[in-house]
């Protein structure tokens, strides 16, 4: 395959711009281990800060991009945490990918952005609760999801709030 020079830089531009997400997600998720659990939260709940940066590539890089770095992160998270977490972090990530992306791609003009992010971090929530099933076989793990899809909502406003309010900045950014 022979590249001319614009579309060598094109390719280098983004595999570094992959390069970077990849790295400000990790970063992120590495942050949330710093803040403190409310005594009130149940266990396994965090703010999925990581998700602005899963945003972001769905909206201005593409799908490939977003798949990628759910791959990348149950790549990481199977380095860091074994095996289980990293089943969790797979089914969780492309769940979530494929419903944001889809209500992107479906229904832009009528989802907020708040609303997608919601969606996605719910669907983050359920995906891990079928591997739970999955991996354990009992149903008894269905009873937390009432739990998991409260704090999908709320973190879901949240990681879409930040995302909103970033995006008026990146969209007078030309990164593409």
């Amino acid at each position: 395959m022979r590249y001319t020079g614009g579309q060598l830089v094109f390719k280098t531009r983004k595999i570094a711009l992959s390069g970077l997400l990849f790295a400000v997600a990790l970063v992120l998720s590495w942050l949330e281990n710093f803040i403190p659990a409310l005594p009130s939260l149940p266990p396994g709940i965090k703010p999925g800060l990581s998700n602005v940066v899963m945003l972001f590539c769905l909206y201005y890089a593409g799908l490939p991009y977003g798949v990628s770095l759910a791959l990348l992160k149950s790549l990481f998270v199977y380095f860091t945490r074994g095996f289980t977490a990293a089943i969790l972090s797979f089914s969780g990530g492309i769940l979530s990918v494929a419903v944001m992306i889809l209500l992107i791609r479906v229904a832009n003009q009528k989802c907020s952005k708040g609303i997608i992010s919601v969606c996605g971090a719910c669907s983050h929530n359920i995906g891990q609760l079928l591997a739970v099933y999955i991996l354990t076989a009992s149903g008894a793990v269905f009873y937390y999801t009432p739990i998991l899809l409260l704090s999908g909502v709320i973190m879901g406003l949240l990681t879409g709030y930040i995302f909103t309010v970033l995006a008026q900045y990146i969209d007078s950014i030309s990164l593409f």
